[in-house]
């Protein structure tokens, strides 16, 4: 029989598009929140199936203690991706309060994103993520893509100062963006990030790349044909340089 990779990753994609329409279906536009919330649990329910038992998946806030004693509290985060073989400061269910010690990333969940929320979305994410280790994971997932040009310029012009605190971006169904420290050769190797039309793949490449930061490229490279069924690179819609490299504080 042979394996087919790629249906695999598109059935990702058809999930979540289902089970995101699933409370609206019944509440309407009742309750925004609570049906924020359920997209969170159902984008956490389909993670947790591909990482390794020693991670755990969460909602909270991570505290890192900053100058003179003084204590740094972040925004309160959609999901914490962290190691459950290290302690907690506090656990209620799903809700946990911790160190970046044993956070491995995080992730912002929206349903959409616009030019009017852009700047506060990416912004929460950016104070969030300066108080993670270098090299975790921090990512933006919107469940609907935003077409309009005028999106997409303030998108940019955002990138360009963010400088890679923030790594990766789901917009969609078709949309993936991704940060690389260097990864365009000589001719253009400035930090930056490259935008990618993966269709019906978006929503399994942000998972992918959350596995492969957690478990480690050299671990991966006996499945990599699995978490990442076709080449982005042939479908890259254009780049966005960055004007300073990444700098965590």
């Amino acid at each position: 029989m042979e394996i087919d990779a790629k249906a695999f990753q598109q059935t990702i994609t058809e999930e979540l598009d289902v089970l995101k329409n699933r409370v609206r279906f019944l509440i309407g536009d009742a309750n925004w929140g609570e049906e924020g919330r359920y997209k969170e649990a159902i984008l956490r329910s389909v993670i947790k199936r591909f990482l390794p038992g020693t991670v755990d998946l969460g909602t909270g806030f991570v505290v890192r203690e900053g100058n003179q004693g003084a204590l740094d509290i972040s925004n309160q985060i959609d999901i914490i991706v962290y190691d459950n073989h290290s302690s907690v400061l506090f656990r209620e269910g799903d809700f946990i309060v911790t160190t970046p010690s044993n956070v491995r990333g995080i992730i912002e969940v929206k349903t959409s994103i616009n030019s009017s929320n852009v700047q506060n979305i990416i912004d929460k994410s950016s104070e969030n993520g300066r108080l993670l280790k270098p090299g975790s994971f921090n990512g933006i997932f919107v469940f609907e893509e935003n077409n309009e040009e005028g999106f997409k310029s303030r998108l940019k012009t955002h990138l360009e100062i963010n400088n890679g605190i923030i790594n990766h971006f789901c917009f969609g169904r078709d949309t993936f963006i991704k940060y690389w420290e260097s990864r365009w050769g000589a001719e253009n190797s400035s930090p930056g990030y490259r935008r990618y039309h993966l269709e019906s793949l978006s929503y399994s490449f942000f998972i992918s790349n959350l596995c492969d930061y957690i478990s480690g490229v050299k671990e991966e490279n006996d499945r990599r044909w699995f978490l990442f069924p076709t080449d982005k690179e042939r479908h890259v819609i254009d780049a966005i340089i960055c004007r300073n490299a990444q700098d965590f504080v």
